[in-house]
């Protein structure tokens, strides 16, 4: 089955399961995204003073590894509340998906939790090293302005359902 894959998916699941076998190339990302995440401790080094970072070990520290650049820099606290930040965008999106009367309102509730539940989620898992790197922004935090503005727009059209669920 992972012969009808293109060359650079292969590449991407081997570098996965085995990133000893080519650190400097394809297993550059993945040999190096934990570390600044268990580096940083309980309060982390400070805004700045992450080594990780600082040195470029982070392969592209601004948006597919942001989530470990927090926790290097502000610690597993900080990253415990980036996790509970997003649970509670979720949690209150399906809320509201439960409040709507109007069908549609309902599913677009439901889809915009979801669609920030999992880039959520795969990124943090990405980060961690649960999952292979996908390139998925961390949304509202990874740079990126097209990205921001979609998830800002799809907050907007929550807020519209949010504002008019008991409406018929």
């Amino acid at each position: 089955m992972i012969s009808k894959l293109h060359p650079y998916q292969q590449a991407r699941i081997e570098s996965f399961l085995n990133p000893e076998a080519d650190p400097s190339g394809a297993g550059y990302q993945d040999s190096n995204r934990a570390s600044p995440s268990v580096s940083g401790g309980v309060f982390g080094k400070g805004y700045l003073q992450g080594s990780q970072k600082a040195l470029a070990y982070l392969p592209m520290q601004h948006n597919d590894f942001i989530f470990s650049v927090i926790g290097e820099e502000f610690g597993f606290v900080s990253a415990a509340l980036v996790v509970l930040a997003f649970g509670t965008l979720v949690y209150r999106a399906i809320e509201i998906a439960k409040q709507a009367r109007s069908p549609f309102a309902s599913l677009l509730g439901v889809g915009i939790g979801g669609l920030v539940f999992y880039h959520a989620s795969v990124n943090m898992a990405m980060t961690m090293g649960l999952f292979p790197v996908t390139g998925l922004p961390l949304p509202f935090v990874s740079y990126g302005g097209t990205f921001l503005l979609t998830m800002m727009a799809a907050l907007g059209l929550l807020m519209n359902v949010a504002v008019h669920r008991f409406d018929y």
